[in-house]
């Protein structure tokens, strides 16, 4: 389904402390590209037009040294990464972009969402530097391979007779069409969408004690993070941007397939995740507390097998419809029967921002002479939200990285809300 989204990219960015050379950090990629088979990998099509990966003939992963100068070209190196185009058939698809210092690096990692999810990234740093931090003589790695979800999805997921029928009926109409998409299609949809966007990031950290105060604060209430998160964001949006957006009471929660698998997935590179959606409105003169336990309550009541592998009924469509689907809902196709399937699933699915917090990294800071003194969390752009924001918390600190489109929401506007909401979490949490 995500095969010809223009805005596939995953970008986490990496704070090395130490001396890496480009050598090192070759290295580092190759032997991760061994343990990883999708780092190598390009997509072929069938005659269906399903897409399948292969690494039969792929060519090396790209990596671009370039000199480190302010410590912040990464910023608007994430900006342009986020548009990047890949060679599906071709590969490979991901891309590696090292900010060099002589004492500290910062390593932009790229790669087209089929391959992987946000911990996928985490655990493809971590492992780069292992290996680049190592000597040459480190033993081959065994490979990690992947599980298809189709293969490890819970039986609770199907959508049952009825969703068969429907989809079936849906394919033998769409069929008729003889409707078709190839890379030259794909090529023309990601120019014309990336022509009047503007992607921007923003980045910030919060110190140990202020993550400390807010963990606390969320234990004693018995509610999670994100949602403490969550609920900040969405009183925000109101204060700022007021409360007559309905989509800004649309929630959309990432949720990690990994312990849901009926197969063992343990730290493969891949696309393991799914999203609940539900709706919440802020309910007005409420202590936040008491209003973050109620979202929580939400979101918990949706951790069903039904609701979290509701993605995966689409199997059932026929891999061109989809196509359609993607290319209908990115401007670049007109197509009644595509258009209207569009809308009736993303009206529900547009919200104002996205909140997914990855937690705590447990992952090494040491790697002989190298040091990993920061992780990013992913910047995305999402299709379907006004602003994505992503967490992680790696050494003590909490690392957020808010993506919006600037074209779209103003930078003053967008800063104004993470004013907010960080004044919120701020106040409720004694900071």
């Amino acid at each position: 389904m995500r095969l010809w989204f223009p805005n596939i990219n995953v970008v986490m960015v990496a704070r090395i402390r130490g001396r890496i050379t480009k050598r090192d950090l070759e290295r580092g990629v190759t032997k991760a590209r061994q343990k990883h088979p999708l780092l190598g990998a390009r997509i072929e099509l069938d005659g269906d037009g399903a897409g399948w990966f292969t690494t039969q003939g792929v060519p090396e992963i790209p990596i671009e040294v370039v000199p480190r100068a302010t410590g912040s070209e990464w910023r608007e190196r994430v900006n342009e990464e986020l548009k990047r185009r890949w060679p599906i058939g071709i590969g490979p698809l991901c891309h590696f972009v090292l900010f060099h210092g002589p004492n500290a690096s910062d390593l932009v990692v790229n790669a087209h969402h089929s391959i992987c999810d946000a911990h996928s990234l985490a655990y493809l740093i971590r492992d780069i530097l292992a290996f680049a931090g190592t000597s040459t003589d480190v033993p081959e790695p065994e490979p990690v391979i992947p599980v298809s979800l189709e293969e490890a999805v819970s039986s609770h997921a199907s959508g049952g007779f009825l969703s068969s029928l429907v989809m079936r009926g849906l394919n033998r109409k769409w069929l008729r069409k003889g409707i078709t998409f190839d890379e030259t299609d794909y090529r023309g949809l990601h120019r014309s969408f990336w022509k009047e966007r503007c992607a921007t990031v923003l980045s910030w950290t919060l110190s140990t004690p202020q993550v400390k105060a807010l963990v606390h604060r969320c234990r004693k209430r018995r509610i999670s993070v994100n949602s403490a998160l969550y609920l900040a964001f969405l009183e925000a949006q109101h204060r700022v941007q007021g409360v007559g957006r309905s989509v800004f009471n649309n929630v959309l929660v990432p949720v990690s397939l990994r312990s849901y698998l009926a197969q063992r997935v343990a730290e493969a590179l891949g696309l393991y995740a799914s999203v609940l959606q539900l709706r919440f409105k802020v309910p007005p003169d409420k202590p936040f507390w008491h209003s973050a336990q109620m979202l929580d309550a939400r979101v918990k009541r949706q951790l069903t097998d039904r609701n979290i592998f509701a993605a995966q009924r689409l199997r059932a469509m026929h891999p061109s419809l989809l196509d359609g689907l993607a290319f209908a809902r990115f401007g670049g196709f007109d197509d009644p029967m595509a258009r209207g399937l569009v809308e009736r699933v993303l009206t529900r699915m547009r919200t104002g921002i996205l909140v997914s917090n990855l937690g705590r990294l447990d992952l090494p800071a040491d790697y002989g002479g190298l040091r990993l003194s920061a992780i990013r969390p992913p910047a995305i752009y999402a299709g379907n939200a006004e602003k994505a924001l992503e967490v992680l918390t790696f050494g003590g600190r909490m690392f957020l990285t808010l993506t919006f489109d600037a074209a779209v929401v103003a930078r003053e506007t967008v800063q104004a809300v993470v004013d907010t909401a960080m004044g919120l979490l701020a106040a409720s949490s004694s900071w």
